[in-house]
C-alpha cells in the first residue's frame, strides 16, 4: 500500500514522506509528495519508488454471467453497468435492451421499465447512474429522455433532454453527492450542416438536472490549448474524419464530489476545478513511452482502411503518427471522488489464441477496403489518487476486463472469458489503499 501521510494544510513547498497503511503495510517504497501553491493553483507532485512497488493486484470475488441458462444471467452486449451505495448492481444489456437489477452477491433481483418508447421503457441507454438515495436514473437515446426509477425499481418520473436525442453513446450520465444529474451532451454552439447533410452539434460539456427534474445550467469543459489533428477523407459530399493516432488531446471527466477533472494528455498533469474557485493540479513524474514500429505499421493500416471506407483511394496526406504515446489515455473518477488516472503502457502483440479466426479468402467474399483486426493492444494501467492529490498506487486492468465502477477496494468490471462470454466482475483490491473511507 502506498498512501502519503495526511495534508492537513497546503504550504508552498511542503514535503510529505510516503507512509504505508492498511491493507499489506509495506513499507520503505520511498515515494515523496512536494505540495506547491502557485497562484490559486495547488500543485500535488509525486516522485520516487518505483511503480512495481505501487502496483496492486486485483482478486475476483463475485461473477454474474454465463454461456446458457436464463435469461437474466445470460448477457448480449452489456455497455452500462453501474452500483448503488449498498452494493446492489445494474446491467444494462442493450441487445435485450433490458435494465437489470442483482443484489451484492449477483443474484437477479428485477428489470427495470423494458423495451418500448412510453413511461419508464427505453431503447438504447446512453447513460446509467444510481444516486446516493437509492434513485436510478437512465438516458434513453430513442425518447431524449432520462427516466428516473426509485429504490424499488418502480418508474417515478422522466425529465425530457434540451435540443432532442441526435445521437448513441455510452457512459454518458453521472450524478454528484448534491442529489444532481448531468449529460454529457452537445452544448452551447447551434447546430451546424455537413456536406452530408448530417447535423453536427456544438461543444460536448454537461447539462445539469436538479433533484426535481429542473434543467438549471449547461456546464463546459475547461478550456485547452491544443489543436486537435485529424485525417480527412471527403468525396460527393461524404466526409469521414479521424483523429491522429497517438496525438496529444484533451481529456476531461465529471468528479461525483462536483466538479471538472482534465488534462492535456502530451504531460502528466491533472486538473481538478473545484466549485469554490481553487484549482489542484496532481503531478507525476514518468518517462514517455515510445510507438513501436510495429505500433505504427498497424495503426496506420487501420486507419488506412477505415477513411478507405468513404474514398477508396483514400493515401496519408495529414500528419505524421507521434513517435511516443500521450502521457495519460483515459480520466474516470471513481464513485467515492478517487481519481483514476489510465497511463499509456507499451503496446503488447495479443496472444493467437485470442486473434478472432482469419476471414474467407474465397473471391467476393471479403470487403477489400476492410478494417483490419488489431494485432497489437496497449494494456490499460491506473494511478489512482485521492482528491486531495495523495497518490495511493497502481492498478493493472487484465486483458478482455473493462473497468465501469470504482469504489474504495472495490472495482466493478466487464470481463469475458475464454469462451468470449460477458460477465460482470467484481473485483477486491490487494492490498487495500486504505486512507479515508468512501
Amino acid at each position: 500500500m502506498n498512501s502519503m501521510v495526511a495534508i492537513a494544510t497546503f504550504a508552498s513547498g511542503l514535503v510529505l514522506a510516503c507512509s504505508s497503511a492498511g491493507d499489506g503495510d509495506r513499507k520503505g517504497d520511498g515515494w515523496t509528495t512536494v505540495v506547491d501553491t502557485i497562484g490559486d493553483t495547488v500543485v500535488v507532485r509525486t516522485s520516487g519508488g518505483s511503480d512495481s512497488a505501487a502496483s496492486h493486484t486485483l482478486v475476483a470475488e463475485v461473477s454474474i454471467g454465463q454461456l446458457d441458462g436464463e435469461d437474466a444471467y445470460t448477457f448480449g452486449a452489456i455497455n452500462e453497468v453501474e452500483v448503488a451505495g449498498d452494493g446492489r448492481i445494474y446491467v444494462f444489456d442493450r441487445q435485450v435492451p433490458a435494465l437489470r437489477e442483482y443484489d451484492t452477491n449477483g443474484k437477479y433481483v428485477r428489470t427495470l421499465g423494458g423495451k418500448g418508447a412510453g413511461p419508464g421503457e427505453y431503447t438504447q441507454a446512453n447513460g446509467v447512474a444510481v444516486h446516493r438515495d437509492g434513485r436510478v436514473v437512465l438516458w434513453d437515446a430513442g425518447t431524449a429522455h432520462i427516466n428516473v426509477h426509485g429504490r424499488d425499481g418502480a418508474f417515478i418520473t422522466s425529465w425530457p433532454l434540451p435540443g432532442g436525442a441526435g445521437f448513441h453513446t455510452s457512459g454518458a450520465l453521472f450524478v454528484d453527492t448534491a442529489g444532481n444529474t448531468y449529460a454529457r451532451t452537445r452544448i452551447g454552439d447551434p447546430p451546424q450542416t455537413s456536406m452530408s447533410g448530417s447535423q453536427i452539434f456544438g461543444t460536448t460539456g454537461l447539462v445539469k438536472w436538479t433533484r426535481e427534474g429542473r434543467v438549471t445550467d449547461s456546464l463546459a469543459p475547461p478550456p485547452t490549448s491544443i489543436e486537435p489533428q485529424s485525417l480527412v477523407a471527403s468525396t460527393n459530399g461524404a466526409t469521414a474524419v479521424y483523429s491522429l493516432p497517438f496525438a496529444p488531446s484533451q481529456v476531461w471527466a465529471w468528479s461525483p464530489l462536483g466538479y471538472f477533472i482534465s488534462a492535456e494528455t502530451n504531460r502528466y498533469a491533472v486538473t481538478l476545478a473545484s466549485p469554490d474557485g481553487q484549482f489542484r493540479r496532481i503531478e507525476r513524474a514518468i518517462e514517455p513511452v515510445p510507438v513501436t514500429s510495429e505500433e505504427r505499421a498497424e495503426v496506420e493500416e487501420q486507419t488506412t482502411a477505415s477513411l478507405r471506407m468513404t474514398v477508396p483511394t483514400w493515401r496519408w496526406s495529414g500528419p505524421a503518427i507521434p513517435s511516443t504515446k500521450p502521457f495519460i489515455s483515459s480520466i474516470t473518477p471513481g464513485d467515492d471522488g478517487r481519481i483514476w488516472v489510465s497511463v499509456s503502457q507499451p503496446g503488447e502483440r495479443i496472444p493467437a489464441g485470442e486473434l478472432p479466426p482469419p476471414p474467407s479468402v474465397q473471391v467476393g467474399t471479403v470487403d477489400p477496403r476492410r478494417r483490419p483486426e488489431p494485432k497489437w493492444r496497449s494494456p490499460t494501467v491506473y494511478d489512482v489518487f485521492e482528491p486531495d492529490g495523495r497518490y495511493l498506487g497502481r492498478v493493472a486492468v487484465p486483458p478482455k476486463v473493462s473497468f465501469k465502477a470504482m469504489r474504495g477496494n472495490e472495482v466493478w468490471a466487464i470481463a469475458r472469458d475464454s469462451l468470449d462470454v460477458q460477465q460482470v466482475v467484481r473485483y477486491r483490491i490487494v492490498p487495500g489503499f486504505g486512507g479515508r473511507k468512501p
